[in-house]
C-alpha cells in the first residue's frame, strides 16, 4: 500500500540511521524525499541506496538560517510542493553537570535542536502558503544536561 504517494518529504539528519531507515519507509510508501544532512559523503551513501527517482540530497545545516530557507525552497522546487518536515537532526552536546556545561556548547544544541526546527516550521508555513498544500513537521531531539 502506498498511502503516501504523491507526496513530499524533506528528512533532515538523512545520512544517520534513523533519517535513512525512514526515508526508505517513506519511498516505499510513495514519497519524494530531500534528504538533507552536514555530511556530504554519508549523505551520499545513503542516496545511493534508496531509489533515485524519489530522493535528492541537500547538504546543509539546520542551525543555519539561510540553509534551512535554501533546503526547504530546494524541496519544492525540485518536487512541486512540500508536506512533511521530519525532523531528525540533533545533538546532544557535552555531557556534564549543568554547572559545568560550557555555554558555548549549549548554545549550539539550542541552535539545532530547537532554532532549526522552528525556523523549518516557519519555512515550511511560507511552502505551504505557496504552493497550497497542507503539512505537518515531526521532530525528535535529545538534550543531556
Amino acid at each position: 500500500m502506498q498511502r503516501l504517494q504523491g507526496k513530499v518529504a524533506i528528512i533532515t539528519g538523512g545520512a544517520g540511521g534513523i533519517g535513512e531507515a525512514t526515508a526508505a519507509r517513506f519511498v516505499s510508501e510513495g514519497t519524494k524525499v530531500l534528504l538533507v544532512d552536514i555530511d556530504a559523503g554519508a549523505l551520499s551513501q545513503v542516496a545511493g541506496r534508496l531509489d533515485a527517482g524519489s530522493v535528492a540530497t541537500c547538504v546543509a545545516d539546520v542551525s543555519s538560517a539561510e540553509d534551512v530557507q535554501r533546503y526547504v525552497a530546494e524541496a519544492i522546487d525540485r518536487f512541486g510542493r512540500l508536506h512533511t518536515i521530519f525532523s531528525n537532526v540533533g545533538t546532544e552536546g557535552a555531557i556534564a553537570p549543568i554547572t559545568d556545561y560550557p555555554l558555548e556548547a549549549f548554545d549550539k544544541v539550542m541552535a539545532a535542536n530547537v532554532r532549526g526546527v522552528r525556523r523549518q516550521g516557519d519555512r515550511r508555513r511560507a511552502g505551504i502558503v505557496a504552493t497550497k498544500n497542507s503539512a505537518r513537521t515531526v521532530a525528535k531531539s535529545t538534550l543531556h544536561i
